[in-house]
Order: structure tokens, then sequence, then C-alpha cells
């Protein structure tokens, strides 16, 4: 619609949230931190320092062993998505699965602005599902097809909170109808009033994160004896 056109009148058979917020992009990563691809657990663990040929030749990629950009949000466009689907449950990158998705959204996460405290619904639609029906009372288990397998179980759901700088599993109740993103459906939660973007400090370049330590070479060569 044009500026000054009258805004549109519509019915809708089932309950529809209004937020400002959209997906803007739908990473998939080999391990459970964005913010430090290599680390492993909240306990300090991670991988092994890569080696100059397990490096990407570019930094940063779009495509690598610990992460990819599976939906850059504009080929194909959102409005799109329906009709061309994008390809982010279980991505395989260099042989290694990446089974860690992540949406960023654009949103304005002022307060006031109806995003932020406010109760959404994600609606999850798999190419290979039929439409899910939000007005359904009964929650079917998933059907596993001959040669298919049961998705593992997944942390649900987090958020940065800009109040705390951390990231914090999201409180309160989770209706989650998609069973863990293995089949299509909703998932309806309430948007922390702390939430905001992951800050760039937080974030590290791949090549400064695995710099190696010094080596103690006395060490070295009494395990060598």
């Amino acid at each position: 619609m044009g500026d000054g056109a009258t805004p549109a009148i519509f019915e809708s058979d089932t309950d529809i949230d209004l937020v400002p917020a959209e997906p803007s992009v739908l990473v998939t990563t080999a391990n459970p931190y964005l913010w430090d691809l290599l680390q492993l657990d909240d306990f300090g663990g991670r991988e092994p320092v890569p080696t100059d040929a397990q490096l990407p030749k570019q930094v940063p990629t779009a495509d690598c062993r610990w992460l990819s950009v599976a939906w850059d949000g504009k080929k194909p466009s959102a409005i799109d998505l329906p009709l061309a689907p994008g390809h982010t449950i279980a991505n395989v990158c260099n042989g290694v699965p990446h089974p860690y998705l992540w949406m960023g959204i654009k949103c304005n996460v002022a307060r006031s602005a109806g995003f932020s405290g406010v109760t959404v619904t994600l609606t999850v639609q798999f190419d290979d599902d039929e439409q899910p029906d939000p007005r359904t009372d009964i929650l079917c288990a998933s059907i596993i097809a001959s040669g298919e397998f049961t998705a593992p179980a997944i942390d649900w759901l987090a958020y940065w909170d800009a109040d705390k700088n951390a990231m914090l599993p999201v409180p309160g109740r989770i209706d989650d109808a998609t069973d863990k993103l293995t089949r299509s459906g909703t998932i309806r939660f309430t948007v922390p009033l702390s939430i905001g973007p992951i800050p760039s400090a937080s974030f590290a370049k791949l090549r400064e994160t695995v710099t190696p330590a010094p080596v103690d070479v006395c060490s070295a060569w009494r395990r060598a004896c």
C-alpha cells in the first residue's frame, strides 16, 4: 500500500500474533556456542586447535566445518520461503554435521514497541510435512517412516540477555507443537523483556581464537622419552 492508503481489513480463522520482528538469517553450527565456534561445553571443553589446512581460505566465510549460513535472508526472500524452503536441519559441511540451528531476527527491542514481553507464536513448516493446523487440540506423535531416524533432543530455547550480558534459557511456559523441531508445528513463548543483540565484542575472529599456546619444549621432550 502507498502512503495515505486505507489500511487493509481482514479476518483470520485463527489467532495471529503481529509483532515488529521478522527472520533475517539462518545459521547452523557444529558446536553449541555461536560466539565461540570451538567451544564444546560450559566447563571449558574445546575442539583441538585446527591445522592451517582446516581453516577456511577466507574469513569470514559463509560455509566452513564449524559454521554454515543456511539462509542469508535474501535468496529466497522471506515471503517466498513457503514455496522455496531453505535446507537447514541436519546440514553437513565437509563431512561434519551441523545440528545446531540459529535464527537471526530483525526486531525493535524497545519495551514500548510491542515485541519484548509479548507472547508470540513461531510457525515451523518442513517441506515434507503436512501444513500444521494450529486449531488442533491433540498433539499427535510424529510418524517415523521406514529408513528414517528419530531426531535427537535439543536444548530449548535460548536468548541473549542484554541486562546480564549472558546467554540464558527463555523463562516461562513454552508450548512446543514441533516436538523439538522434529515435525512441522508451532512454538509459543513469551519474549523476555531483557532480550537484546549479542554485542560484537562477544564474537571472536576464528584465527585469533585458535592461536596455539607456547609449547613447553622440556615437557614435550620428557613425554617423548
